[in-house]
């Protein structure tokens, strides 16, 4: 666990609230930091620290089209997919493939984490988003309730699908543009 904190330390990705509180992580300027961001170049700041890392008979892929820029807290969406990255490896003990796929769609950006480990029941796809819930047997179950309300206060959704046996796919859409999508409401 401790190589995590360091990687996480060295990306610039530690939480700046203890998880679990119920808030935002949020920058030391008290409230979400929004700003255009390249969005593909985000990404493989996420991955990228894994790449040399990887256990053996796990791949990694990453799938982008021409992304767009987006406005975002930079910061929030980062941990959200470090998040995701994390608990797709973990869930993969005898190897796979974990592909990232982001493209635009309309006015929003959807980025796909798909994985094909062990999956998930019935039980665990309803409760995973569930504070302290977790089909492991170490971790807090943290992961994901932070995800999504780190991409919930980006102005953002996620989606999980699984199958037990066959892995899992987490799909984060997110705005193009932060204002317009508040604006409409």
């Amino acid at each position: 666990m401790r190589w995590c904190w360091l990687l996480m330390l060295r990306v610039g990705l530690l939480a700046a609230t203890p998880p679990g509180t119920g808030q935002p992580e949020v920058g030391a300027q008290g409230g979400p930091r929004f700003e255009t961001v390249e969005l593909g170049a985000l990404i493989e700041r996420v991955v990228e620290p894994y790449r040399p890392t990887l256990p053996p008979g796990i791949k990694l892929e990453v799938q982008k089209e021409d992304l767009p820029s987006i406005q975002t807290d930079q910061t929030l969406l980062s941990r959200a997919l470090t998040n995701l990255v994390e608990n797709a490896l973990q869930a993969m003990p005898n190897g796979g493939l974990l592909t990232v796929t982001a493209r635009r769609a309309g006015d929003t950006v959807q980025i796909a984490l798909a994985d094909t480990g062990v999956g998930m029941d019935e039980e665990g796809v309803r409760r995973a988003f569930e504070p302290y819930f977790s089909t492991k047997t170490a971790g807090s179950g943290l992961g994901l309730a932070n995800a999504r309300r780190n991409i919930e206060t980006c102005g953002g959704q996620i989606e999980l699908s699984s199958r037990l046996g066959a892995g899992t796919t987490v799909t984060v859409t997110v705005p193009i543009d932060r204002r317009a999508a508040t604006a409409r409401g």
